[in-house]
């Protein structure tokens, strides 16, 4: 059988996949000639563990792992039949999964190839058909040390991930963590008369430290930008406090602690003072489809532009540029309806009290729904500009957009003679009115707060290319608008669920300037905030705390040795395999909150 396993074991190293008995062995890493489907289906699995090592354990794991089903159950999904999840029939029974583990545990011994080259390895097994109610068994690589006697010493990690069940935080246990942590630490491989390590000399000398994870705000963002976020997504805000001391479960105490704040300010929270920026984003974001591959506008409909109350008795667009055009300048322009804006708002996000011909323009036009609409009312603004205009069309000195050098030239006098206007300049008018709007929006508010300095602000628009064409310029310029906006976002996040002073919220905020400068637009990004506890702890008393961890630690002779207590309101595998969750809970309490799942981790170093 020895031939057999190491057989499978360098079939898995060549090809990426393997059988041994009934298992299926199956690498992670998406291998040549793999199909997209199922390159996909492994990287939606991988995706899924990554993730509840690293919430549950802050262990990190390698993408070239080697996952372990049962053979008979496990298929590759088909290119008509995808899916992402994992279903209990490919779960291993725990006395299979051991078995496995026996045989690698020779061929490491043996120092076999293959077998080194194999780790690391996850064994998914069964939680209903064991009672220590393991889900996880990892082998990894932990060290190639220098030569003791002539030999390599090849170090390997062996960890054991069990899910004890769901508990009631009325029943956890009162006593002491270092009393309840001290089998997962005990290892008694090491406990033998040759080494003379005593029993309690494995688990001594032990220290606890804990961290908790406190959900202040989470909300789906139901209408997310195409072109950023094709997915519904998750906008959030938690706490984490970290502590070097922990006596007993769930414990939180400001005693040695260390917090930080997690920002995931996602666009388009309609709760949000920044929303109505939001949907002007958005609103350039469809007239820039005019350069996509089907070249196709998508109008936003009048209801998502303002209230639909206000839709139902708007004029036509015609009549409302008739009226913009014989009022434009008359009057001081108003900041803005307060009607429907709470008070709270306008302190956070206070509107600009003045704007020019074009910004007034663009909050008008903005409403178009066609671009036959759009053409007439271009047409007659410029036949308006064209015969002299009104001498209160007043321009913004670093206006460059097209019909703002088009005002400037009337002011000299009458324009003898404006050329047609062709529907895709009249749509790219339009979104360049908008994009000077909101980047003045946008200075004029970080420029407010003190974060940074005009010209620094002014920096990421300048960084843009200039030896490109037209539509390429428009489309940076938006990617760098929309960095803006993502920092707006995170600044409004900062302002209105905190009391930080406002020193600390622009520290944050200049670092997210800083950090977009040179990136990417990355609408999942985390920003992360370092307080004291004292600027949370009344937060912390009404926040829903998500998870708590302890990691337990000794140190004998033979080195350090640690292990993890997890207790989480969310089912560990709720994604990774859906099915549990109807038959894993050992608890009849009512479900008000104080439930938790105890997940730990325990792991046994082992060298040949």
């Amino acid at each position: 059988m020895m031939d057999a396993f190491a057989l499978s074991l360098n079939t898995l190293v060549s090809s990426g996949a393997s059988r041994w008995q009934d298992l299926a062995l199956t690498n992670f890493k998406p291998q040549p000639n793999e199909s997209g489907v199922v390159a996909a289906f492994k990287r939606q699995q991988f995706s899924l563990v990554k993730n509840i090592f690293a919430t549950n354990f802050d262990e990190t794991v390698s993408e070239d792992m080697t996952a372990v089903y049962l053979a008979s159950a496990h298929q590759r999904p088909r290119d008509e039949d995808y899916d992402s999840v994992l279903s209990t029939d490919d779960l291993l029974p725990l006395q299979k999964a051991r078995e496995f583990l026996s045989f690698l545990s020779v061929s490491l011994a043996k120092r076999d190839p293959a077998a080194m080259k194999s780790l690391p390895i996850l064994l998914f097994c069964d939680v209903h058909i064991n009672r220590q109610k393991i889900f996880f068994i990892h082998i990894l690589k932990t060290a190639h040390l220098p030569k003791c006697d002539q030999r390599d010493i090849f170090e390997y990690t062996v960890q054991t991930i069990s899910l004890p069940g769901r508990f009631h935080e009325s029943k956890l246990p009162t006593k002491p963590l270092s009393v309840i942590g001290r089998p997962l630490l005990f290892q008694p491989h090491l406990f033998n008369s040759v080494n003379g390590l005593g029993k309690d000399e494995c688990v001594k000398n032990l220290s606890v430290a804990s961290s908790s994870r406190f959900l202040l705000y989470e909300t789906t963002i139901l209408d997310p930008m195409r072109k950023f976020l094709s997915l519904l997504q998750k906008s959030f805000i938690t706490i984490d406090v970290a502590s070097s001391h922990a006596n007993t479960a769930l414990e939180c105490t400001s005693r040695m602690s260390t917090v930080t704040i997690n920002i995931c300010p996602i666009p388009g929270d309609i709760r949000s003072p920044a929303f109505k920026w939001y949907k002007d984003l958005t609103i350039i974001e469809g007239l820039l489809e005019v350069f996509g591959p089907e070249r196709q506008i998508i109008w936003h409909t009048a209801g998502h532009v303002m209230e639909d109350e206000e839709a139902e008795n708007e004029e036509p667009m015609i009549k409302q540029v008739d009226k913009f055009l014989n009022t434009f300048g008359l009057q001081q322009f108003k900041k803005g309806d307060k009607k429907n804006t709470a008070e709270s708002e306008l302190v956070i996000l206070p509107e600009r009290s003045e704007f020019d011909f074009t910004e007034a323009l663009w909050k008008v036009l903005k409403k178009v729904q066609s671009l036959d609409e759009l053409l007439q009312c271009l047409k007659q603004v410029r036949n308006k500009i064209a015969s002299g205009g009104n001498p209160n069309f007043w321009i913004h000195s670093d206006n460059r957009t097209k019909l703002a050098k088009l005002v400037k030239s009337a002011y000299e006098g009458p324009i003898t003679s404006v050329p047609s206007l062709k529907p895709i300049h009249a749509v790219c008018m339009l979104i360049e009115m908008g994009m000077d709007c909101m980047q003045r929006d946008y200075l004029h508010f970080f420029g407010q707060q003190h974060v940074l300095s005009i010209n620094k602000l002014k920096e990421h628009f300048t960084n843009i290319s200039t030896d490109v064409s037209e539509e390429a310029k428009m489309k940076e310029r938006f990617n760098v608008i929309v960095k803006f906006h993502h920092i707006l976002e995170l600044s409004v996040k900062c302002m209105g669920h905190f009391s930080l002073n406002k020193k600390k919220v622009n520290q944050v905020v200049e670092s997210g300037l800083d950090g977009y400068l040179h990136t990417e637009v990355d609408l999942n990004r985390v920003f992360t905030v370092d307080v004291t506890y004292k600027d949370v702890d009344k937060i912390l008393d009404v926040a829903q705390r998500q998870l708590w961890k302890a990691l337990l630690y000794t140190e004998n002779r033979n080195g350090k040795n640690t292990a993890i207590m997890c207790w989480t309101k969310e089912f560990p595998l709720k994604k990774l395999v859906p099915d549990y969750i109807k038959t894993t809970t050992t608890t009849t309490e009512p479900d008000d909150g104080k439930s938790y799942y105890l997940s730990t981790l325990k792991q046994c170093i082992h060298a040949c």
